[in-house]
């Protein structure tokens, strides 16, 4: 059942992600997907617009499923994605919606398995990404903004603006 309906969708999954039903949809698939479908599914929306699809009032739970079902090095690009969005998105409380889903969806066991995707694509050296260092600014950029309010008196609730995200400066120089 699930190969005849992907072949109807497959090469609109980022269009029918961003509206109201067909994200419902979508989701469903991500869910009920074999790993092999659900990679094809979300590299699709890798691949496309992703920052359209985050952003997008219906498009956004699609990606929020996207990130808690992805695995290895799939997790990782979806991080950067958030990641790298953060600047344009001036709402404090969808910045921390976004800051908890990485926290309950990004854990170290996502480290192993994207070190041992990258290690069977036998890459070159200088091709090879340190999931263990972006793990660990990962973790940095979400404990600035999980700190207790109270650490933060004073400082102002700082907005995180390019210049300012270790993690996304990071990013640009590997």
């Amino acid at each position: 059942f699930f190969a005849n309906l992907f072949k109807y969708i497959m090469g609109k999954i980022e269009k029918l992600a961003v509206l109201k039903f067909s994200s419902n949809v979508i989701e469903k698939c991500l869910e009920r997907a074999n790993e092999q479908y659900r990679k094809v599914f979300i590299k699709e929306i890798l691949f496309g617009d992703p920052a359209s699809v985050m952003k997008n009032s219906y498009g956004n739970y699609v990606f929020q499923k996207s990130l808690a079902l992805a695995k290895g090095m799939d997790k990782f690009k979806i991080v950067d994605i958030i990641f790298r969005n953060f600047p344009t998105i001036h709402d404090q409380k969808i910045k921390m919606k976004w800051v908890k889903l990485l926290k309950k969806n990004v854990k170290q066991e996502d480290v192993l398995e994207a070190e041992e995707e990258q290690e069977q694509m036998n890459l070159d050296i200088d091709q090879t990404i340190n999931y263990s260092h972006k793990f660990k600014l990962i973790n940095d950029e979400i404990s600035r903004y999980d700190a207790p309010a109270s650490k933060n008196r004073g400082k102002g609730n700082k907005k995180m603006g390019a210049k300012e995200s270790s993690y996304v400066n990071s990013q640009a120089q590997m």
